[in-house]
């Protein structure tokens, strides 16, 4: 009888045993179930604050699932002590009911046992909650990644197509400075041809007053700011100039050519050269290199007498 009540009491101490293994199992993984809930509020922080750093929560999420696959498998491990607990437990109350008759102790000790194997499966069906929360949570991180990883590729796309349109502005202004460059290139040598038509007129025109040249008059040529300048001179007997023309016509229209006009040759009359612009000789506005060419023909007129 005595070891009858030996091995009841053994059996009873090892089933308390398993129910202590069982609950401290359940402790540990609902304080992990903490730490992770932890880390979880961490990384939803580190989100709200700065989206921008969306390649480091793509990191944080590959070390958070890993966690998860962690805390699955300490999971699986602990359905298995709670299948192993369940079964010993099972194996207990059979024992128990064998040993319902023994006493009101043992009785009493089969309630705390069943008790500690309630708690035990309502800690479970928690961490079950917490691991599906936790999915949850993962789930919409991803979909913020993709969101943000979208919305970088319409701003990138939205900067290429920017970039298009402004290398199709620069052919485009590119082609038209082509067009204004071989525009004033034609407008150049049209220019420079009217040089050349103007050099031969004027070349023209000396050898037609030369043949006309009158008895007493002197001719002589500067050069202007454009062309050749000629003056035609005629002296009175006190070697003052008495008659002046100027041929300025290769010079700037409207003001080298004013040097051709009497306001400005009359100055010359009944003075002796040598002549210098600026003293008695005002030069035409705007037409310097002209009148001071026609000041250095009419001193060399004068000087071949």
């Amino acid at each position: 009888m005595s070891e009858k009540k030996n091995t009841q009491k053994q059996s009873v101490i090892l089933m308390c045993v398993c129910l202590l293994v069982a609950v401290v199992l359940v402790v540990t993984l609902f304080v992990q179930r903490s730490s992770l809930n932890a880390q979880v509020t961490q990384l939803n922080a580190d989100l709200t604050a700065s989206r921008a750093e969306w390649e480091s929560i793509a990191a944080d999420k590959e070390a958070l699932q890993a966690q998860l696959t962690e805390q699955e498998n300490a999971l699986k491990e602990a359905q298995l002590s709670l299948e192993e607990s369940t079964a010993k437990a099972a194996e207990l109350e059979t024992q128990v009911a064998d040993l319902e008759k023994a006493g009101a102790d043992t009785k009493a000790a089969l309630e705390a046992a069943e008790q500690a194997k309630g708690q035990a499966e309502a800690d479970a069906a928690s961490l079950i909650e917490a691991k599906v929360a936790l999915e949850a949570s993962v789930a919409d991180l991803t979909k913020q990644l993709e969101e943000a990883k979208a919305a970088a590729e319409e701003a990138a796309k939205k900067a290429a197509e920017e970039a298009a349109a402004l290398e199709a502005g620069v052919a485009d202004l590119t082609k038209q400075l082509e067009e204004a460059k071989a525009a004033a290139d034609k407008a150049a040598k049209e220019a420079s041809d009217l040089a050349e038509q103007l050099k031969a007129a004027q070349k023209a025109a000396e050898e037609a007053a030369k043949k006309e040249e009158p008895d007493g008059q002197l001719t002589a040529t500067a050069k202007g700011l454009f062309s050749d300048v000629q003056v035609a001179v005629m002296l009175d007997d006190k070697g003052q100039i008495a008659f002046l023309t100027v041929d300025a016509s290769g010079e700037t229209p409207g003001r080298g050519q004013r040097c051709m006009e009497e306001e400005f040759t009359s100055q010359f009359i009944g003075k002796t050269a040598p002549l210098m612009l600026g003293d008695g000789i005002d030069g035409v506005s705007g037409a310097t290199f002209t009148s001071a060419a026609v000041v250095e023909a009419v001193n060399q007129a004068c000087a071949a007498k």
